[in-house]
């Protein structure tokens, strides 16, 4: 049987000197202790082990990962369970024990932010990792008063989805981790209890164009990129631009953003399979920006989450919260959800952020709760699904209006608008080694999206962005009017071509594949040619184009050493107007760039600006590394390459084993 009642164990711990800390434990009666704290672990031994266990899709095989785990935990809980302290520790436990009720583990570390590092939530005590159990949730808290009481709220609980996918970063596949989340809600959508409706454009502007609508939102779900400015040292969040470019956005912008959405209780932060880049956690500024506009909760990732956990930790979570739940109980099963979903080491990648006081959210009209036996709910579900559908109103005042996306269940079908999409190709070819292939799309909206090849090397722009990655099927998205759509196309090289002159076999938009007119190939000696740079300006070829090259580029070669089964080295050679070598070192003991053999000052993350000297001049460059995923563990992986604001185009080699 679940618990919902809590005792408080109170754990700050205050920075009081150049490494140096202090821990104070005090609990509800008023009982208290405190002692020097010594951090567990350095940040050396941290990456190590998030290198062997941390990152959702980074497996390092012969590794008993549990027992990894269960060593770090019992580390975490070993530094604060000293002296006097732990024996504030352990009687509070007994205490809670005995009346029956749950010990809320709230961690105060305002006073030593750079502690928010440590992946507290695996703290673990034989035989339990505490975070795990509905009696002994591990919390953030921040002290800035309590949190306003729980909000009235008749079903559905109202969530808005932000999927963000700027240029410049790793693609995610929009449609996928939309359709994976309502994947998770369906049993709660189709039983009235959960309505989630959908940013539709995921920039600054449109977010505060939607919290201006006089309708209630009591979720945010972001899923997206997390970045880490170095100049501030803060985490950031990624937004779009109107033009689909990458926009850093702080938690403060967001908060001054949201701050009068009252009905505002949680805000989750998602950040999916590819999305991270580094071993910080960008998300914990965000998360504690959020907590001082007076939003009581956040839960925010950090570490990459895979699919498999993200979609059966939000099914848990939020069936708990339509239930009444308190949002720490609420966390303990979707924990064990993500357990049983054959995911056991991702179970602490949530991070939960409270305000100091009353950890219920909702106070939800008992007539609407959701039924617990989940066979009933979706057999209930299926005989709605089978029953003419009922338009129901979204908004919970009349006559408010939101810029989304409505959910399935109210989502009328889109195959009459789809049935005028069309397209046209056109193919030119410049030489043996050079073509162009460009594709006019009549959506809603034109568009144009060009393939350039040059001696192997080909770069898709789409209106004006370039993208990279193109492949044999290459999925993008562009923006068609107010909505942003999912492509997916599909290349091969033309018959008989050997200079990379590729053929568009099928195009769909938004899973609706188009009738293409396919141009035959043209001369572009004999004709005006017109193609688009990447900042829309318009180029005309002449009668004396035949020589005429695509835009120039520069180029690098990428060579990656997995040195040990933590660490790695990327070496990059580039060449501008002089040659250059970037190498990129990552371990527990070293985890540094040096360019041209000097040494740049900040440690290895994410994204790292640095200035070279090229041809006697100073050259401002940045590069973007990231870890995991289906890439070697402790490798760093160079993703990009930027000089003057120009991309470096690199070739990567395989990975190498010393």
């Amino acid at each position: 049987m679940g618990v919902d009642s809590y005792d408080e164990l109170s754990l700050r711990i205050d920075r009081i000197g150049d490494g140096r800390y202090r821990i104070l434990a005090r609990t509800d009666d008023g009982r208290s202790a405190s002692s020097a704290y010594v951090p567990p672990l350095s940040y050396d031994e941290l990456d190590a082990y998030v290198n062997a266990v941390g990152l959702a899709k980074r497996r390092s095989a012969g590794m008993d990962q549990g027992a990894i785990l269960k060593e770090l935990g019992g580390r975490l809980f070993a530094s604060v369970a000293t002296d006097e302290v732990g024996r504030i520790v352990t009687s509070a436990q007994a205490a809670a024990s005995g009346q029956d009720r749950g010990l809320r583990i709230s961690l105060h570390l305002s006073g030593a932010p750079e502690l928010m590092r440590f992946p507290w939530e695996l703290m673990y005590q034989q035989p339990k990792f505490f975070s795990q159990s509905e009696r002994t949730p591990v919390v953030r808290s921040l002290d800035i008063g309590t949190a306003s009481r729980p909000e009235p709220i008749q079903l559905p609980m109202r969530i808005l989805g932000i999927i963000s996918n700027p240029t410049g970063y790793p693609e995610l596949d929009s449609a996928k981790e939309r359709r994976k989340l309502e994947k998770a809600l369906k049993p709660l959508t189709q039983a009235g209890v959960v309505d989630i409706s959908w940013l539709r454009t995921p920039t600054l502007g449109g977010l505060g164009k939607r919290i201006s609508e006089p309708d209630d939102i009591h979720v945010i779900h972001y899923i997206g990129h997390g970045a880490y400015d170095e100049s501030t040292e803060a985490g950031t969040l990624v937004l779009e631009t109107e033009q689909g470019r990458a926009r850093d956005v702080s938690g403060e912008q967001l908060g001054e953003m949201l701050q009068d959405e009252r009905s505002l209780r949680l805000v989750v932060l998602n950040s999916c399979e590819g999305a991270r880049t580094s071993y910080v956690d960008p998300f914990s500024g965000v998360a504690t920006a959020l907590l001082h506009i007076d939003v009581p909760a956040v839960i925010a990732m950090q570490f990459e989450i895979s699919d498999v956990a993200a979609v059966a930790f939000s099914e848990s979570l939020y069936t708990s919260l339509a239930n009444g739940r308190s949002i720490a109980a609420a966390v303990a099963p979707a924990r064990r959800a993500i357990i049983g979903a054959e995911r056991r080491t991702e179970f602490a990648t949530p991070v939960l952020y409270l305000r100091n006081g009353e950890a219920r959210l909702f106070d939800i009209i008992p007539s609407a709760a959701v039924p617990r036996d989940s066979a009933v709910t979706r057999e209930e579900s299926a005989e709605r699904s089978a029953s003419p559908a009922q338009e129901v109103p979204r908004t919970s005042r009349p006559g408010a209006q939101a810029d989304l996306i409505s959910s399935p269940v109210a989502e009328q079908p889109a195959t009459n608008a789809l049935k005028v999409w069309s397209g046209s190709v056109e193919y030119f070819k410049y030489s043996s080694a050079k073509s162009l292939t460009r594709v006019t799309l009549r959506l809603d909206q034109d568009h144009q999206i060009e393939l350039r090849a040059d001696w192997g090397v080909d770069d898709l722009v789409v209106d004006g962005r370039r993208i990279s990655g193109v492949k044999g099927i290459t999925e993008f998205s562009l923006v068609d009017g107010d909505t942003r759509r999912t492509c997916r196309m599909q290349l091969k090289y033309m018959p008989g071509s050997t200079g990379g002159l590729r053929r568009i076999t099928t195009l769909s938009v938004d899973d609706s594949e188009l009738t293409l007119d396919q141009h035959p190939t043209v001369d572009p000696r004999t004709v005006d040619v017109a193609t688009s740079d990447t900042d829309g300006a318009i180029q005309h070829a002449d009668a004396h184009a035949n020589e005429r090259a695509l835009p120039e580029q520069w180029r690098g070669d990428v060579a990656y050493i997995q040195t040990s089964t933590t660490a790695g080295v990327a070496i990059v050679k580039f060449a501008l107007l002089d040659e250059h070598q970037l190498v990129c070192e990552s371990g527990i003991f070293t985890n540094k760039l040096t360019i041209d053999g000097a040494t740049i000052p900040p440690k290895l993350m994410n994204t790292v600006s640095f200035s070279l000297t090229d041809d006697g001049e100073t050259v401002p460059c940045t590069v973007r590394i990231r870890f995991g995923g289906d890439w070697p563990s402790g490798v760093p992986r160079v993703d990009l390459l930027s000089a003057a604001g120009r991309p470096v185009l690199l070739a990567h080699g395989e990975v190498f084993h010393s």
